[in-house]
């Protein structure tokens, strides 16, 4: 649509030179020859610089290589004209894709001196980028004449799921809670006796043997360690909020990632391992969840974190059979809300940034 604009414009410029050619023929006097050199000078002027120095542009791009959804980033675009001799470019725009926070930049190129643009970007979608595409639009000096192109040029960077690290707090707190009553209700070791001290609590002193010993002394227990750490396992059926719930496993796999636990990914390409690499965070896609069971029951684990975009009905049938043999919880969207669910015990995550889609 932008080239015909353009092709339109041009053809209305070149019709008004021809008319003023037909006026100088006619009439055959000094104001139309003026008006005609004038206009032939411009025309050449005006394609000599918006066709062959446009090619002599060149551009190079700097960014980080790992940014995260949704978070605005800065990048730096170096513009420059090479070649030994260049006409000025009195204007040039360049328009650039929609997840720039500034979609239009104008400048001025009148000589070969390197310029630079910071740019802020914002990742819409996870991905490996390589190429980011231009829309260039150059003017002549009195902005009739136009010329558009596109050009791609090197953007190499990785798109990681957006962080979310308040939910993910809030989800680790939850968690550890959990854990330590159900360290309460497997029950205590008991460890040695020693001195009371004081703040300690009175149920804990062993008064037969501290009447023997003329010495109140104390019980002193420890918890039962569990053996096996939970499993993370991302449940990556398609779904509206599949995009928010992945942030929220990534966040909290970055929170816990010095525990060096397990994870399980569940999805186009299943992965399962203790080190996933940044490429399959950022490539990873729903899959079907009709293959998903046959994972969860070749990598079992007496204790299991799922998360998921929304409870399906198979999601909540293998969970009833998982929940036979370990301790399973459920972290998913009801609604617009994220929340905890384990057994019929549902608790919300709320706090933190708006969960946008």
């Amino acid at each position: 649509m932008t080239k015909i604009k353009d092709y339109f414009i041009n053809a209305v410029l070149i019709f008004v030179y021809f008319i003023v050619v037909f006026f100088a023929l006619v009439f055959n006097n000094a104001l139309g020859w003026f008006l005609l050199t004038f206009f032939t000078l411009y025309i050449i002027w005006s394609f000599a610089s918006l066709t062959s120095l446009l090619k002599n542009i060149i551009f190079a791009s700097s960014i980080v290589p790992l940014v995260h959804r949704q978070k605005k980033t800065k990048a730096t675009l170096q513009i420059a004209k090479h070649g030994s001799f260049t006409l000025p470019l009195p204007r040039l725009q360049v328009d650039f894709p929609e997840n720039f926070v500034e979609p239009k930049k104008d400048l001025l190129i009148l000589t070969r001196k390197k310029q630079e643009l910071a740019l802020y970007w914002k990742p819409l979608q996870r991905g490996c980028e390589t190429k980011l595409t231009l829309h260039l639009t150059a003017y002549d000096c009195l902005g009739l004449f136009r010329k558009s192109f596109r050009k791609e040029i090197d953007f190499t960077t990785t798109t990681l799921p957006g962080l979310r690290m308040q939910q993910a707090e809030k989800l680790q707190r939850i968690l550890q809670k959990k854990q330590q009553l159900a360290h309460c209700q497997r029950g205590m070791d008991f460890r040695e006796h020693r001195p009371y001290r004081q703040g300690d609590a009175f149920s804990r002193i062993n008064w037969k043997l501290s009447a023997r010993h003329q010495e109140w002394l104390y019980r002193e227990y420890e918890f039962q360690k569990e053996e096996a750490a939970p499993l993370i396992c991302f449940w990556g059926a398609e779904g509206p909020k599949f995009e928010q719930t992945f942030d929220v496993y990534f966040s909290f796999w970055r929170l816990i990632s010095k525990e060096n636990p397990d994870l399980l990914l569940l999805g186009d390409r299943p992965f399962y391992g203790k080190d996933p690499s940044f490429t399959e965070f950022a490539t990873f896609s729903p899959g079907n969840e009709l293959f998903f069971p046959e994972y969860l029951e070749k990598h079992q684990a007496k204790h299991l974190v799922i998360f998921a975009p929304s409870a399906s009905a198979m999601l909540l049938q293998n969970i009833s059979v998982l929940q036979k043999r370990a301790s399973v919880c459920l972290v998913y969207f009801e609604k617009d809300e994220l929340v905890i669910r384990e057994k019929e015990k549902i608790v919300p995550i709320s706090g933190g940034e708006r969960f946008d889609a």
